[in-house]
């Protein structure tokens, strides 16, 4: 989508509009914006906003203060009045009021806290720092801190007293396996994370040896950091069997055993979404005027997608009635169940039909229908419910010649590194050429 002066004429009007809004609803402290990124295909909306992360180094108690941007869901240009409603406002406030607050809460000179420690650590007397080289310091403060923010994050303890083995084993293994949030949000490297271990070690024997601490010297050595090996399971279907399973679909899509499955099948396929997000669907995430879908994925990191076309006939019967009206339910999948009758009563052996329109699946009960739907096509036995999700990235990187951020947005994923793995199976790496859609669709 090319960014026009058009676009830019009204993102400029709808700036506005916002800032009145947050002035009439007082919600101009803590501040914070909307901002634009161009570079996506469809520029997609940013919020921005500043957080602590560490008080003044020559010790006068002034807070210093980093700018933090991230995405609002999948939310682009074209969403501008969701974002100026009233209680979306509120929301963003409250979450960037929260945020700040709990950063600034760990901010003490509580000598029992880590916080304590790692600032006395990166201000250590002069002499001692004579002997270490600027890199060394610059490595030194940016490993802890990061220790700090991954304790943060999670919601861990930040006691000195509660450190053990345990606790930095699981923040490397986090690092190896997901990254952090500064830099490029890429799974850290061994080397890096050994490199890390090193630092906090030596920063833990510094802190133990400091008078009013009752810990023992040593405590993290020895660990020997153990990492797994990561292999990310990219399996999916072929073209012969995605073939096979939209056949499928529309043989089975009446069917009084399979005719519960094939909606929420179809939905895995044509939205990528996890098998909890879209089992779990509820009435109000579906706007079946703007034809969106909201989906509050990991971490409650909400997204939007548009509904295709096909799928919206898919949705449309599930939550309106004969009379187009919505039916009094929450979930848009609700719970049917198909028995047999028992032998001997009333002799015929028929099905019968029952709905539970308060509940929805359970994840197993799919995923097991899901198998059984696998051995009935005689398909590859390593397929599971979550390969949909899988066909669905390798469909749209094919669509978008390989654009990773945005397939990354689509599907929910926090970091790029996930959805790239998948590349090497369908974008040829010499190769930048746009793909048709026919070139991927069945």
């Amino acid at each position: 989508m090319k960014f026009t002066k058009h676009h830019q004429k009204d993102w400029d009007s709808f700036k506005k509009k916002y800032k009145r809004l947050k002035k009439q609803f007082n919600l101009t402290h803590p501040k914070w914006t909307y901002a634009l990124d161009k570079k996506t295909i469809i520029p997609k909306v940013k919020l921005c906003y500043t957080i602590p992360y560490e008080r003044n180094k020559l010790g006068d108690n002034v807070i210093r203060y980093k700018n933090k941007q991230e995405y609002i869901g999948n939310r682009d240009i074209n969403d501008y009045d969701l974002l100026i409603m009233k209680n979306e406002l509120i929301k963003y406030h409250e979450q960037i009021t929260n945020e700040q607050n709990r950063l600034l809460s760990g901010m003490t000179d509580d000598d029992d806290g880590i916080d304590y420690w790692v600032k006395e650590y990166i201000q250590r007397n002069t002499t001692e720092m004579k002997t270490l080289s600027a890199n060394t310091m610059i490595g030194d403060e940016f490993s802890l801190m990061d220790f700090i923010d991954y304790l943060e994050t999670n919601k861990k303890s930040k006691s000195i007293y509660d450190i053990d083995k345990v606790m930095i084993y699981d923040y490397l293994l986090y690092r190896y396996k997901f990254g952090s949030d500064k830099g490029n949000n890429r799974p850290w490297t061994p080397s890096s994370i050994n490199s890390s271990y090193r630092r906090i070690r030596a920063w833990y024997n510094w802190m133990v040896r400091k008078p009013n601490t009752e810990l023992k010297f040593g405590l993290l050595n020895g660990m020997g950091i153990e990492l797994p090996k990561i292999k990310l399971d990219t399996t999916t279907f072929t073209k012969k069997e995605s073939t096979a399973v939209y056949k499928f679909m529309e043989t089975m899509e009446d069917d009084l055993d399979w005719g519960w499955f094939v909606p929420i099948l179809k939905t895995l396929l044509l939205t990528g979404g996890r098998i909890d997000e879209v089992v779990n669907m509820k009435m109000d995430d579906v706007d079946l005027d703007e034809m969106k879908w909201r989906f509050d994925g990991k971490g409650l990191k909400e997204r939007r997608i548009n509904v295709e076309e096909e799928l919206q006939g898919i949705l449309k019967g599930m939550m309106l009635d004969d009379d187009g009206l919505l039916i009094n339910k929450e979930y848009v999948f609700h719970k049917s169940f198909y028995r047999k009758r028992p032998s001997g009563l009333r002799g015929d052996g028929q099905h019968s039909h029952y709905e539970d329109l308060d509940s929805p699946y359970s994840l197993s009960g799919v995923r097991k229908k899901f198998k059984k739907m696998v051995r009935h096509l005689n398909l590859n036995d390593k397929l599971s419910a979550h390969s949909c999700r899988r066909f669905y990235i390798t469909k749209m990187l094919m669509v978008t010649g390989g654009n990773v951020p945005l397939v990354a947005q689509l599907v929910g994923h926090s970091t790029w590194d996930v959805v790239r793995l998948y590349c090497k199976d369908v974008i040829d790496e010499n190769t930048l050429t746009n793909l048709n859609l026919k070139n991927v669709m069945l």
